[in-house]
């Protein structure tokens, strides 16, 4: 082995943009031979004759591929491959192994350690550039992928953040709408005007309608980001459903058939109460809008295989066929599609995140021609 030479740079100003190799050896002839053929192909060649330096040399240097010896002095070859390979910040940076007799077991060695090639000394120059150029035009590429997701992400993150501010703005006015409206409808009382009373009543249940909207739109960017604090309790399912039922803003003309099949009335099941209320006020909602009114709207509750099951049906209930693709991967792309007259997709989005975050199953299914939503929830115990 030869003495070991310093780290040492060969950086033109004017090809500052070239590629960057790192060769590591500490034989001053084979590291005179790698530098003079690498710049005349145009490569920057850093170089380093010890196993430290090479570690130094990639830390500053950032090289887009490093040529390394086994055998050099402080840290040898193989524990250097290593330790870049663990390092996800250099891990995609391709090393060849340059080995003097490229035996069998220093191949294994260094494909444990996490090489990506090997080449044997004597060097065939020839041999070994069309391998360099491979594996930088590989690590290019995927430098690019890096790149272009990590800007993906930011766009997506600068979106939700533009969303939530755009949602929480919506919602002052809109608190202030309904404040006007709760005095308006206090004056309309008390004058016994049946007919306004019932146009405030309805204009009232429309913002809070829009509320519940901003509110689901808010928790479906959460969702998406897996971001949303689940609460889970305890509670009696039976009664969360008239709470649902009472709270849900029905149109004069539609009537709510509501079945109860549970054997015991105390029934209950841990999930987030809040939430699964919003997932079955929502399909509620959903059945009354996209079945043009038509009565009834039925809600039946029953038990099937430990667990306790909503089925939330309607005569009409319009489901296109593209929302199926929401169950599997939130499609959009085929949601746009849609007629805009029909639900845009936002609700069953909702509703599909939401039931997978609380471990609530939500399916569409289509029972003997007529479309209905089913939620199944395991049944803790009884109390």
């Amino acid at each position: 082995m030869g003495k070991s030479p310093d780290v040492t740079t060969n950086i033109l100003p004017e090809q500052q943009s070239s590629q960057r190799i790192l060769v590591v050896d500490d034989d001053p002839s084979v590291v005179s031979v790698l530098r003079e053929y690498l710049i005349q192909h145009n490569y920057d060649v850093i170089e380093a004759g010890t196993g430290k330096d090479a570690l130094l040399s990639v830390d500053k240097y950032h090289p887009d591929l490093i040529l390394l010896d086994i055998g050099i002095p402080e840290i040898n070859g193989l524990d250097v491959c290593r330790t870049l390979k663990q390092d996800e910040n250099t891990q995609t940076i391709p090393i060849m192994i340059i080995t003097v007799h490229s035996s069998r077991t220093e191949k294994i060695e260094g494909l444990s350690a996490g090489a990506d090639d090997f080449i044997s000394k004597p060097i065939d120059l020839d041999e070994m550039l069309p391998r360099i150029k491979a594996h930088i035009k590989m690590k290019t590429l995927h430098d690019s992928c890096l790149q272009q997701y990590k800007e993906t992400e930011k766009l997506k993150d600068r979106n939700s953040f533009l969303t939530r501010i755009m949602i929480h703005d919506l919602k002052n006015p809109l608190t202030g709408i309904y404040g006007y409206l709760q005095i308006i409808k206090h004056g309309l009382e008390s004058a016994k005007s049946t007919k306004q009373l019932d146009f405030v009543s309805r204009a009232m249940a429309g913002c809070e309608e829009l509320n519940a909207v901003m509110s689901n739109l808010l928790d479906l960017i959460k969702l998406m980001d897996n971001k949303l604090q689940i609460d889970t309790e305890r509670f009696k399912l039976s009664e969360l459903i008239e709470k649902c039922i009472n709270k849900e803003y029905v149109p004069d003309n539609v009537f709510l058939n509501i079945t109860n099949l549970l054997a015991n009335d105390e029934i209950s099941v841990s999930s987030d109460e809040q939430l699964l209320a919003r997932i079955i006020r929502g399909l509620t909602h959903y059945a009354i809008r996209t079945s043009n009114h038509r009565l009834p709207i039925n809600i039946k509750i029953g038990m099937s295989d430990s667990c306790a099951k909503i089925i939330i049906s309607a005569d009409g209930l319009n489901i296109p066929e593209t929302y199926k693709n929401i169950l599997q991967n939130w499609n959009t792309s085929e949601l746009s599609k849609q007629d805009a007259s029909v639900d845009p997709g936002f609700t069953l989005a909702f509703c599909t995140l939401a039931s997978k975050a609380i471990n609530c199953k939500f399916t569409i299914e289509n029972i003997q021609g007529n479309r209905q939503f089913e939620l199944s929830i395991p049944v803790e115990s009884q109390v």
